[in-house]
């Protein structure tokens, strides 16, 4: 489980995984030490794409609990210069694609998910509207089926907190939790008692 927080002193046991937005934080909240006891790892979300505003951001002190760079892919050419920069900063990628569009049928969950894994990182994010049953199925399929490609990934069907707990069931490496319940996402305390197997990722 990824729980969201404004910065990593909102950092709190017994969750372990933290995203921190890195468009919008201070040096400080980026080099504050999160007052746990136990090992914490951040991810920081960009909500860029140009790898020159993401280089502008790694070059900013940083928490050495931030271990991965969230980052939207738009184009492949793009995507491989971030990635290199990521990589030169340290630190892990982690290559994304919102869609705007529910998906018609698997292969338009596939397509996408070809483009992230091609990139080479270890773990990919896909999101996708799921208003319908169908939609969240597709992505059941996606996930339960074999894999042509090493890269971990997670797979996020939007619009209803029962589908992403759905996704993660199925086998999806990651679920995002807000501090404050949205209509859309359960927080972390919610959706302790509905994930198997265990949320201390």
């Amino acid at each position: 489980m990824v729980l969201e927080v404004p910065h990593l002193g909102h950092a709190r046991p017994p969750w372990r995984w933290f995203e921190i937005d890195l468009d919008h934080i201070t040096d400080h909240d980026l080099i504050r030490t999160p007052p746990t006891t136990h090992p914490v790892r951040a991810s920081a979300m960009t909500r860029h794409h140009e790898p020159e505003a993401i280089a502008r951001h790694l070059a900013r002190p940083r928490s050495s609990a931030v271990t991965h760079v969230q980052f939207e892919v738009r184009n492949l050419g793009e995507a491989r210069r971030t990635t290199e920069l990521i990589r030169a900063a340290g630190l892990i990628p982690l290559p994304a694609i919102h869609c705007s569009e529910p998906p018609r049928d698997t292969d338009d969950l596939r397509r996408p998910i070809a483009l992230l894994a091609d990139l080479g990182a270890p773990l990919i994010k896909l999101a996708y509207p799921a208003l319908d049953p169908p939609h969240i199925a597709a992505g059941i399929a996606i996930l339960t089926e074999p894999r042509a490609f090493a890269a971990e990934l997670a797979l996020i069907p939007m619009g209803k907190p029962e589908g992403r707990a759905a996704a993660y069931g199925a086998g999806s490496r990651l679920i995002w939790a807000p501090p404050q319940p949205d209509g859309e996402r359960w927080t972390a305390d919610q959706l302790f008692p509905r994930l198997v197997p265990s949320p201390f990722l």
